[in-house]
């Protein structure tokens, strides 16, 4: 998470009137979503970091116990992270909008996590997607990951094409296209985790899932 409830140093706080006229929710999204629709009402500002931001360990971002508050987070820059992150929320929206290129060793996008990246996606070890209906996973440049795990056929990702990664998702899911070489899920994933409750809390703490 970003703040723990505390402001960290190289964040601005910037009125969302302001700051929505150069970072774009509508425009990153595809058109698929804006302030209001995430908010309820436009939120009063966003929190923004001008430039690179590297992350040594885990980044979790989520709504989860009022961690983080809930509004648009920008990075103007590219993100690195040395280890895993999360996107997760269930009663609020707390998303993420970078500007550069998002560079992590394995990602998890679950429920209702934000996640809008203005360049390249490159996901070292394993991605996973388990979206509600209002989630996003939005990314502008390539997209490459050593496996895709997409476990729910929900939410809005919008990828320029079909990531290089091998591909593991449930019959018939809408992300995969036509003609990609796809592994059913429950043949895939351990035994034990053919449950999706039990799929999902293992993706989140990042544990391994296939056989």
């Amino acid at each position: 998470m970003f703040f723990d409830g505390r402001p960290r140093p190289g964040w601005e706080r910037v009125p969302a009137q302001e700051a929505g006229e150069r970072w774009d929710l509508l425009e990153i999204s595809q058109d698929s979503v804006e302030l209001e629709d995430l908010y309820g009402e436009e939120p009063e500002w966003f929190f923004v970091h001008d430039g690179d931001v590297t992350v040594d360990g885990p980044l979790v971002v989520h709504d989860n116990d009022g961690d983080d508050i809930s509004t648009l987070y920008v990075i103007d820059g590219d993100l690195t992270v040395h280890g895993p992150a999360t996107f997760q929320n269930w009663d609020s929206n707390t998303a993420l909008y970078v500007t550069g290129a998002v560079t992590v060793r394995d990602l998890t996008c679950v429920s209702h996590g934000q996640l809008f990246v203005g360049g390249a996606l490159t996901v070292e070890g394993q991605l996973f997607t388990g979206l509600a209906d209002a989630g996003h996973l939005v990314v502008h440049g390539p997209v490459s990951a050593r496996v895709w795990i997409e476990a729910a056929g929900r939410g809005a990702i919008y990828f320029p094409g079909v990531p290089e990664a091998r591909l593991i998702g449930l019959p018939g899911n809408p992300y995969f296209g036509d003609t990609a070489t796809v592994e059913p899920l429950d043949e895939a994933v351990l035994p034990d985790l053919a449950d999706r409750g039990r799929l999902m809390r293992a993706a989140l703490d990042h544990r391994p899932l296939l056989r």
